[in-house]
């Protein structure tokens, strides 16, 4: 963080590979993602801007046999972390994440992946993380 008479410069992501950033806003109590990345989708951060987000999270394994549907396989537990403004997340690749508006809320969704429609389903798995 660099402080002076004009205001406060905070770098938020060094030394990465982002393709896509995104704005997202919720009203409270929506749920978002619901679903996971794998390898091709690289890693993803989430920078919440205000209000609250809940994150669930779970580690999966999934095992592909050519030629039949992949499998997923929870690792864990689901877990919960708060994020609040200026908190930053970053989401492996199989790790799925949903997240829950806890008032009106905006955040960024950064990616290594661009976000055109075709590219966001070869790297986009849903995946039920909470009800």
């Amino acid at each position: 963080v660099f402080e002076d008479y004009p205001g406060v410069i905070s770098n938020v992501l060094s030394g990465v590979d982002t393709r896509h950033v995104a704005l997202i806003t919720s009203v409270d109590g929506v749920i978002r993602g619901q679903h996971y990345h794998p390898e091709a989708g690289g890693t993803q951060y989430v920078y919440v801007l205000s209000g609250r987000l809940e994150a669930h999270l779970q580690a999966l394994s999934v095992i592909s046999v050519v030629g039949q549907p992949s499998v997923e396989s929870p690792l864990g537990p689901v877990l919960q972390v708060d994020l609040v403004p200026d908190d930053l997340l970053r989401l492996d690749p199989y790790t799925a994440h949903a997240f829950k508006a806890r008032g009106d809320t905006t955040f960024l969704a950064l990616d290594e992946y661009p976000a055109t429609p075709e590219v966001y389903a070869e790297v986009t798995r849903p995946f039920k993380v909470i009800e």
